[in-house]
């Protein structure tokens, strides 16, 4: 099933309930298991949000750029939906993004906590400790 959401604005694709994979978000598109939990919505609603507000901050600089650099044609702007993907191999930014995120699900359901410090610590390649991922979630709460 799929379903438009308002704010962020977002397209949610909804799972058959035999789909197990876990969720993601692609840009404005969010793939989610059958009936997912508002924590998992807003963790990845976050990362919709994060999308639109470095897509909007990367086409505007790069208009910018276009407006006031001749040789630079104003299609270079077309480049602005990808800088998210590039800014996700960032170590650093990476781990914020997702401490952000995770501290999104958090809000809504705080027994999950340990939960999502660990899947920080564990499935990101962060180098931190399960104690400094719980930290950086609790700071961004």
């Amino acid at each position: 099933m799929i379903r438009a959401q308002a704010w962020p604005p977002a397209i949610v694709y909804i799972r058959d309930p035999g789909d197990r994979r876990w969720a993601k978000q692609r840009g404005p598109f969010i793939a989610v298991p059958y009936a997912p939990s508002a924590a998992i919505m807003a963790h990845e609603s976050h990362h919709v949000a994060q999308w639109w507000a470095i897509t909007l901050a990367a086409g505007a600089a790069l208009a910018a750029l276009a407006v006031g650099v001749p040789a630079v044609p104003l299609a270079v702007v077309g480049v602005a939906p990808g800088v998210m993907g590039l800014c996700m191999l960032i170590p650093a930014f990476r781990f914020a993004a997702e401490a952000r995120a995770y501290a999104a699900g958090a809000r809504i359901a705080p027994e999950l906590l340990d939960v999502y410090a660990r899947a920080l610590a564990t499935g990101y390649d962060t180098g931190r400790s399960l104690d400094e991922c719980r930290a950086a979630i609790i700071a961004r709460l």
